[in-house]
């Protein structure tokens, strides 16, 4: 069986990234692949292709719509909207955030819960970007970069959704 170890790297921005590494008997020998593994490695690259295509148009639709801190109606709804179509999380609605839960099966718990956070408000400062996705509200925009957190979060829920999990995972969606 080959196993993952994770070493967990801190750049000058303070970003924090992980790199995995086998650690198992096939480790470093990619040669040894079955057919049925390429087959299972190819659908999970398409489905995570899939799934990145669908996070950058979400980051981009989040851009072009940004709203001030406790003025988030048309993100909210429309990230809640997103999460119900796409993913299989229980939704709650706090007024003004929101979050969704992935339960564990009680059968299967055997870890504490966790959460995961991400801000879905903009700035008031003007778009500096020509893109095609460049904000549509004058004076406010994204600069912040908190459109891409909720389309990560969102893009955790996707890859959460059909899994038998360990534990409780919450996703909270906070100005």
């Amino acid at each position: 069986m080959t196993r993952k170890s994770f070493r967990f790297i801190r750049n000058d921005a303070g970003a924090v990234f992980y790199t995995g590494n086998d650690t198992g008997k096939n480790a470093g020998n990619d040669t040894e692949k079955t057919t049925e593994n390429e087959a299972g490695k190819t659908e999970m690259n398409d489905r995570n292709r899939q799934t990145e295509e669908t996070m950058i148009r979400l980051r981009h639709e989040l851009h072009r719509h940004p709203e001030l801190s406790l003025q988030e109606t048309w993100t909210k709804k429309h990230l809640m909207e997103f999460l119900a179509e796409h993913t299989d999380l229980i939704l709650t609605d706090c007024g003004p955030w929101f979050y969704g839960v992935k339960y564990a099966p009680e059968d299967s718990r055997t870890a504490d819960p966790i959460a995961f956070r991400a801000d879905f408000d903009a700035l008031p400062i003007a778009e500096t970007s020509d893109a095609s996705y460049a904000s549509a509200c004058e004076g406010i925009s994204h600069a912040c970069g908190h459109d891409g957190h909720s389309a990560a979060l969102c893009g955790l829920a996707m890859e959460l959704t059909g899994r038998r999990l360990s534990r409780d995972v919450y996703l909270i969606f906070q100005h």
